[in-house]
């Protein structure tokens, strides 16, 4: 199966952080929001750094 192409950013400007996440087609806000939630309950989405980048690969739209 091919790897997600689209990037669907996200940003937090206040503390500077910028979400990338790679899916099959151009998500929803709600997708968006749903895929962060998931990403950030996970063990490596807990402690967000600031001044970072981060990128998530989603099956939305597969």
């Amino acid at each position: 199966m091919k790897a997600p192409s689209i990037s669907n950013i996200v940003r937090d400007e206040k503390r500077n952080i910028t979400i990338n996440v790679m899916a099959y087609r151009k998500l929803s806000e709600r997708e968006l929001v749903q895929s962060v939630r998931y990403f950030r309950s996970t063990k490596q989405g807990r402690r967000l750094k600031k001044n970072s980048t981060y990128t998530i690969m989603s099956i939305i739209g597969a």
